[in-house]
């Protein structure tokens, strides 16, 4: 029930409600008992009882040290105790306990429960004499000996109390589960989003990044041309209109990641590879398996930078592009003649780390190889199968 939802209200809040529920039973029983049923009741230890249970439960200190804790869940069994000895504390006595075990430790409600435990003992070997003629006074002849009466009532407080502290730390323990199974969650939700932004901005600067920064210095050129050589500015307008084709084509991969649309990641290495045919010389060979969206997408990603890295660094003439596949696994070689760079800078700029990035995200391995006037050879081993 919501009404008793500790997530939608305080626990105190909870435990007050319970306690004023049960103490409407207990009113009601009250009533019954001394008014339909003719039992004799004190009405003035009853009112007394009633005002303390709401002091109680006005007061849990549920934020305060574990000392005023103890004191206050002292005060609440001697409370108890008390009425159901002169009267009868009803089911609110073993509430008590309940709501005891709930916010103090194990060690301190067991040794407040044997103590109260000890004091109820007393009270019942010390009041005896009282309990006999009030039953007598009520009609209930007790044949019972001293040492008989404490056995029961004991016998019974240990067990109920035992099956009490029981449950609330059972109780206890299923709030804290899903207490932590929240935070987990939250975690687990500021991790997806730091793993979105990330993939955002390796979108961003594999794909619209590269193509819009050379629409930019192919539409400076035109400018500085327009004059001195039309001719050559129209080249470089023509130029920069394929790239704002590329750019579009771009928006349209990562919408189609995004919506999960179907992505033939063949035919798509096949058209970057045309569109970059005009200043390099491609070779390529691809048998590329069909293929989820986002690691196909990841895929693309991957070779498109790497063939932008050979089209502004590598001063390449021959660029060679491999791909094929077995039952278990998927490789993909990109090989350029170009000017290649020393084994100590790989990993300094941001696209091959972005590259390595992504390959992790499916699981595989870049390998890079290069050296001076050596050309380069990525080499990309993604797992098709779970290891």
């Amino acid at each position: 029930m919501r009404f008793f939802d500790p997530s939608l209200n305080s626990m105190a809040t909870v435990m007050r409600r319970v306690d004023l529920i049960l103490l409407g039973v207990a009113i009601v029983m009250h009533l019954v008992n001394k008014y339909i049923l003719g039992i004799e009741l004190n009405n003035l230890y009853f009112a007394v009882f009633c005002i303390a249970v709401v002091l109680l439960s006005f007061t849990t200190p549920l934020r305060r040290s574990t000392t005023i804790q103890e004191l206050y869940a002292m005060v609440s069994m001697l409370t108890m105790i008390v009425a159901d000895i002169f009267d009868s504390a009803g089911i609110l006595f073993y509430w008590n306990v309940v709501r005891l075990s709930i916010f103090l430790p194990l060690r301190s409600v067991i040794v407040i429960v044997l103590m109260s435990g000890v004091i109820y003992t007393a009270g019942l070997a010390l009041n005896y004499d009282m309990i006999i003629a009030n039953a007598a006074q009520n009609g209930i002849v007790l044949n019972i000996s001293p040492q008989a009466l404490v056995l029961r009532n004991l016998s019974s407080y240990i067990g109920v109390s035992a099956l009490c502290v029981l449950l609330s730390r059972l109780y206890a323990l299923e709030q804290r589960s899903r207490l932590r199974a929240e935070v987990l969650t939250q975690e687990m939700k500021t991790l997806a989003t730091e793993l979105e932004r990330k993939r955002i901005s390796r979108d961003i600067h594999d794909g619209l990044g590269h193509t819009l920064t050379t629409l930019d210095i192919q539409l400076e050129l035109a400018q500085k041309l327009r004059v001195r050589d039309p001719q050559q500015a129209l080249e470089a307008i023509d130029q920069a209109k394929s790239l704002t084709t590329q750019c579009l084509q771009d928006v349209r991969l990562a919408l189609r990641n995004i919506r999960q649309e179907p992505f033939d990641l063949n035919q798509a290495l096949l058209v970057l590879t045309d569109r970059l045919r005009p200043s390099l010389n491609i070779h390529v060979q691809l048998d590329l398996p069909v293929l989820p969206v986002q690691p196909s997408h990841q895929l693309y990603c991957i070779l498109q930078e790497g063939l932008t890295n050979i089209q502004k660094h590598a001063a390449a003439k021959e660029v060679c592009l491999r791909g094929w596949y077995d039952a278990d696994n998927l490789w993909v070689q990109l090989q350029d003649d170009g000017r290649g760079f020393e084994s100590t800078e790989i990993g300094q700029g941001l696209g091959l780390r972005s590259m390595s990035e992504r390959a992790q995200l499916l699981g595989g391995h870049l390998d890079v190889q290069s050296n001076h006037a050596q050309g380069t050879c990525l080499a990309l081993s993604i797992p098709l199968v779970a290891k």
